[in-house]
C-alpha cells in the first residue's frame, strides 16, 4: 500500500478549483513529517489563509519559511499530483440542470487528480493507494461517489482483480496535510495570476516539486464530457429544480454510504 494526502483550493462562485497532493510510501511520509516540522520551527503549523500573502509585509514575514517548506516533499521522495478546472468555462451550460451536481468544480478537479495518480508511470500498477483528505462535509458525497465510480473501472484494477484504490478516507486538519494545502493554494494562485505576489510567494513548492502530474480540465474537455454524457440529439441535459436537486443529492448520499 502507498499513501496519498490531498487538499483542495478554489474560488467562490464560478472560478478555478484545484485538488492536489502528494503520494509516497510510509517511510517517505515519516521522513516528510520530520523535515516539515523541523522547517516549521516555532511556527508549529502552516496556515496560508491567515498569512495575508497579498499584504505589503508578507514577503519579509513569510518568504523564507515558504521557500524552506517548499523543498521538503521532493526531498522526502514524494510524488506530486493535481487536477484543476475553471468552472466558468462551462457553467452557463449546466446551470439549472442535473449536470450541475456531477460537474461541480470540486468533483471535476478530483476526477482529474485521481486519474493523474492512477495513470502515473511513476507508481507501480501493482500498488494499491490509500487516498486521504481533510474532513470537509460539503464535499463528502461528491468524493464518495467519485471513488465509487473509479473502483468499477477495470483498467484501474491490480492483476489480482482488486481496485488500485485501497481506501478513501478523511482526517482532521493535520501537519501531514499541510504540504498539500500549500500545493493546491500555490497552483490556484498561478491559475489566477502568475505575476501576483501570492503566486510568487507560494511558487517554491511548485519549483521544487516539478515535474507535477497536473491534469487541467479545459473548456474543450468539459464540452466533450458533457456531449458524451448528455448528447444533444437525445435532448441535451435534463433540467433540475430545487426539489429534484434535493432528491438526487439524497439518493447520492445514500448510495455513497452503502
Amino acid at each position: 500500500m502507498i499513501f496519498g494526502y490531498f487538499d483542495e483550493s478554489g474560488e467562490s462562485g464560478e472560478g478555478f478549483f484545484v485538488v492536489a497532493g502528494f503520494v509516497g510510501r510510509r517511510k517517505d511520509w515519516t521522513s516528510f513529517l520530520a523535515s516539515w516540522e523541523k522547517e516549521l520551527g516555532d511556527s508549529s503549523t502552516l496556515h496560508l489563509k491567515e498569512m495575508r500573502l497579498g499584504s505589503r509585509t508578507a514577503p519579509k514575514k513569510h518568504q523564507d519559511l515558504l521557500r524552506r517548506l517548499g523543498s521538503v516533499p521532493k526531498r522526502s521522495n514524494l510524488h506530486v499530483f493535481a487536477g484543476s478546472v475553471r468552472t466558468s468555462d462551462y457553467s452557463d451550460k449546466i446551470k439549472g440542470t442535473i449536470a450541475s451536481i456531477g460537474m461541480a468544480g470540486y468533483s471535476v478537479a478530483l476526477v482529474a487528480m485521481v486519474d493523474a495518480v492512477l495513470e502515473s508511470k511513476h507508481l507501480s500498477k501493482r500498488d494499491r493507494i490509500e487516498f486521504t483528505f481533510e474532513q470537509q462535509l460539503e464535499f463528502a458525497t461528491q468524493r464518495a461517489m467519485t471513488f465509487r465510480s473509479f473502483r468499477q473501472v477495470e483498467k484501474y484494477m491490480t492483476h489480482h482483480g482488486k481496485s488500485r484504490i485501497g481506501r478513501d478516507i478523511t482526517m482532521a486538519k493535520s501537519p501531514i496535510l499541510e504540504a498539500s494545502d500549500y500545493l493546491a493554494y500555490a497552483i490556484l494562485q498561478q491559475l489566477l495570476d502568475p505575476n501576483s505576489q501570492k503566486a510568487q510567494l507560494t511558487s517554491p513548492i511548485l519549483q521544487a516539486s516539478g515535474p507535477i502530474a497536473h491534469t487541467e480540465i479545459t473548456k474543450d474537455n468539459a464540452d466533450y464530457l458533457l456531449q458524451s454524457v448528455f448528447p444533444e440529439k437525445r435532448g441535451g441535459i435534463p433540467k433540475m429544480d430545487r426539489d429534484k436537486k434535493a432528491f438526487i443529492l439524497e439518493r447520492m448520499n445514500k448510495a455513497s454510504n452503502t
